[in-house]
């Protein structure tokens, strides 16, 4: 788990955003799926804002069983995080366990 944490320290390190947030995938036998990061479009474009939990679940969909959800500060310090109550509501409904880092 040190190691997961620290690759996703060090991809956070790319992230341009003020809020450098990583979900770490896991399926249903603890096995490592993969990370997704947060995403902002670029303002007056067709892309749109992405929140981890959800470009995770467009990644992996059914497969994913718990993500470990990481914030990041400046200077890699982890940091305070929640799901936002439309995030929460699509693990929930996925049955997903959210597992918060703090």
């Amino acid at each position: 788990m040190k190691e997961l944490i620290e690759l996703a320290r060090r991809r956070c390190s790319t992230i341009p955003y003020r809020y450098r947030v990583i979900a770490v995938c896991f399926d249903s036998r603890g096995d490592y799926l993969g990370m997704a990061s947060n995403y902002y479009g670029i303002k007056d474009s067709k892309s749109q804002n992405c929140h981890a939990e959800l470009r995770a679940l467009r990644r992996w969909g059914d497969k994913i069983h718990k993500m470990l959800l990481l914030r990041f500060g400046q200077g890699g310090a982890i940091r305070a995080i929640h799901c936002c109550p439309s995030c929460d509501k699509v693990m929930k409904k996925k049955n997903i366990k959210i597992i918060l880092a703090a």
